[in-house]
């Protein structure tokens, strides 16, 4: 099975709860909380405040929580949730209706690289996210967010920022990858699933050249390993 898709994500959707597909099984829902709070704040100040009420507003992996997309829903948005897992879907519509927002969030099952929902947007943003897309294909996903996205709408992604590779670095993926090896029998002796998600690292300058390539401008460098861009 691949690392990265449809395939991976539909799994893990149904043998985690939200907090294992977001943040991994070894995280709890406080930390989660925590996330949620941190990734609205860079939200709020950069591209909520500027929008007008009822903005169209595009959530790009907007997991089985929807948690980031029904906040930005409480704030008088029209939000499209996008997902490549179906069953990610579901439940996402689920807790819509529970937090009494369906009426301002719908879903898309989706994968962003084929995106295509024949709309634009004023605002896009893409947390917890492109940085499990690799990194062959996120080019092609930066011009599927330029082609949604309208004229002065802003676009917030988050990236797994490495600018050197560093020997803390290499150690840690060395302990990772020697850790899942190990554990990942024992986990499905136990009749649990383990899976392993690609993450792609990329540097400061690599993204401003995928923003130059797309014609899009970069207003916000690297807070917290967000970019806040803007189409002209």
């Amino acid at each position: 099975m691949k690392s990265w898709g449809e395939e991976v994500w539909e799994k893990k959707s149904v043998a985690h709860g939200d907090v294992g597909v977001i943040l991994g099984t070894g995280f709890s829902k406080r930390q989660l909380d925590k996330n949620t709070q941190n990734i609205l704040q860079i939200l709020d100040s950069e591209v909520l405040s500027r929008l007008e009420p009822n903005s169209a507003v595009l959530d790009i992996g907007v997991g089985p929580a929807a948690r980031i997309a029904i906040e930005v829903a409480r704030r008088g948005h029209k939000v499209t949730g996008c997902d490549i897992s179906a069953s990610t879907i579901k439940s996402a519509s689920l807790a819509a209706n529970q937090h009494g927002v369906a009426d301002k969030l719908s879903f898309e099952h989706c994968d962003v690289v084929e995106l295509n929902l024949g709309r634009t947007f004023d605002c896009i943003y893409c947390v917890e996210t492109f940085f499990h897309i690799p990194g062959h294909l996120q080019l092609v996903v930066f011009k599927n967010f330029v082609e949604h996205l309208k004229p002065g709408g802003r676009l917030v992604v988050q990236f797994a920022v490495q600018d050197k590779v560093t020997v803390g670095h290499l150690a840690y993926a060395l302990f990772y990858h020697s850790v899942y090896e190990v554990a990942s029998p024992i986990l499905k002796m136990m009749g649990r699933e383990s899976f392993y998600t690609n993450v792609t690292r990329i540097s400061q300058d690599e993204i401003r050249d995928i923003a130059m390539r797309v014609g899009l401008s970069v207003l916000v460098a690297n807070r917290a390993g967000f970019f806040v861009f803007e189409k002209p």
